[in-house]
């Protein structure tokens, strides 16, 4: 029975005197270099600088489905998505040349530009 305040105290004690030792780079915000190794930034880096740097991250969806059904369905269309995407880009590519191409020519030339296209 005794051994238990005595255990508490000591605990107390320990976990109060750990705080209290200064270990370098606490309290400092972490930043990585290109070298990948962990440089701390304290407030006098900033000595010259009126405010503190701030750091924008992007944006983050966040997507709560209300049945296993509709999890089924979104994972199924952004399949089907990234597997068209590439051919839309080309697309998108080809009708702005063949834009581009009209405006710039004759309609018989254009005709046959886009006959060519057409074959390819």
């Amino acid at each position: 029975m005794r051994t238990l305040p005595v255990f508490l105290l000591l605990f107390c004690s320990l976990s109060a005197f750990s705080q209290l030792k200064q270990r370098p780079g606490v309290g400092l915000a972490p930043t990585a270099t290109a070298d990948t190794t962990l440089r701390y930034i304290s407030s006098a880096d900033f000595k010259d600088i009126d405010s503190t740097p701030t750091v924008n991250l992007r944006e983050v969806n966040v997507i709560a489905f209300k049945n296993q059904e509709e999890w089924m369905m979104y994972y199924k269309y952004k399949s089907r998505i990234q597997k068209v995407m590439p051919y839309v880009k080309i697309a998108n590519q080809l009708y702005a040349e063949l834009k581009t191409e009209k405006e710039n020519d004759n309609k018989r030339g254009y005709r046959h530009y886009r006959k060519d296209v057409e074959k390819e």
